[in-house]
């Protein structure tokens, strides 16, 4: 069986393909074509979800297609077009991680109107319904802020800085808002650091930010991060600040990294919302309802699951085996 990969607009543009005018998908009955729009893989918690998307693909039978985009400079609109452009090749089903709603779901809502079946995952759990997809596939962001909010307090932080690395993805600014709600019942709190979408994964710009923070705030003292490349920095920023020891870190989502600086201590715990199921499951519920009509009734959350000292070292050692199974490498 074979998985294409597919260009995004930018990369078609400078090919001189367009996108749209690619046709329509011919799919066999055994062979649904199934095409995801998602996270751009330069972000390496993307690479995750590819891995459970690739592996569901063959276990599944499907024609497969991971469709994301090149670069963060129109991140809203050309994301915008590429669900446009999957739609119009009429795909069996068509798998979105929306994250940004106010942009991207009119053209969701004009994916189901005209009969293709969608499935929202990663990020949308407040719009999955009102677009008229089949379910979401992905974390419980309040629940993900909360349990990071619970964990910080466990570990002496009063008032916390999250570094929100897509401002406008209603998925983070949640997990923002449960990790400072969780903070305001002790009588602390917690401010937002949002880095550009275009630098979140420039390391330097995530390390000045993240320092000037600090050091504008001397009541910080305690970082959530909610993405694998901001956790690493963060425990750069700290230690260059003279401050480790003094300011407690901890992390959303997985990285072989955050995952050997929680084992040592630079990290003081890990919530992960398991990328890697994310890409699978979506995959196996779309084949299953093309092939089957059957589909889950309601959401499936693949997290928060909490890393601790009982199962970090199980997670470590799956990361070994199983290389981007657990999060980016």
């Amino acid at each position: 069986m074979k998985i294409t990969s597919s260009i995004s607009v930018l990369a078609a543009a400078a090919l001189g393909v367009a996108v749209l005018g690619l046709g329509p998908v011919q799919a066999s009955q055994d062979k649904p074509v199934i095409i995801m729009v998602s996270g751009p893989l330069t972000d390496p918690f993307f690479s995750a979800v590819k891995k459970g998307f690739d592996d569901a693909a063959a276990a599944m039978k499907v024609d497969a297609q991971y469709s994301t985009i090149s670069t963060f400079d129109n991140v809203q609109s050309d994301l915008v077009h590429l669900v446009e452009a999957s739609a119009s090749r009429r795909p069996d089903a068509l798998i979105v991680g929306d994250f940004f709603p106010d942009a991207m779901d009119p053209a969701i809502k004009a994916a189901v109107a005209q009969g293709t079946a969608v499935i929202i995952h990663n990020s949308g759990e407040q719009s999955w319904k009102s677009d008229g997809a089949l379910t979401y596939i992905g974390e419980d962001p309040r629940a993900m802020g909360a349990a990071s909010g619970e964990l910080a307090v466990k570990n002496g932080v009063k008032f916390g800085l999250c570094v929100d690395h897509v401002p406008g993805n209603p998925a983070l600014e949640q997990r923002c808002s449960g990790y400072e709600d969780a903070l305001k019942k002790i009588g602390g709190g917690a401010k937002v650091l949002s880095i550009s979408t275009q630098d979140a994964q420039n390391p330097q710009a995530n390390l000045q930010a993240i320092k000037g923070a600090l050091q504008a705030d001397p009541k910080i003292n305690g970082i959530l991060t909610l993405g694998a490349t901001q956790t690493a920095i963060a425990v750069q920023a700290v230690r260059e600040q003279g401050l480790k020891g003094k300011v407690t870190i901890g992390a959303t989502d997985l990285s072989s990294a955050g995952l050997a600086a929680e084992k040592v201590g630079d990290v003081a715990f890990l919530v992960d919302q398991q990328a890697y199921l994310q890409g699978f499951y979506s995959v196996v519920v779309a084949a299953q309802y093309v092939k089957y009509g059957l589909h889950p009734i309601g959401e499936i959350h693949t997290g928060p699951l909490v890393v601790t000292k009982d199962n970090i070292d199980r997670i470590i050692e799956v990361d070994k085996k199983y290389g981007g199974i657990r999060g980016a490498q």
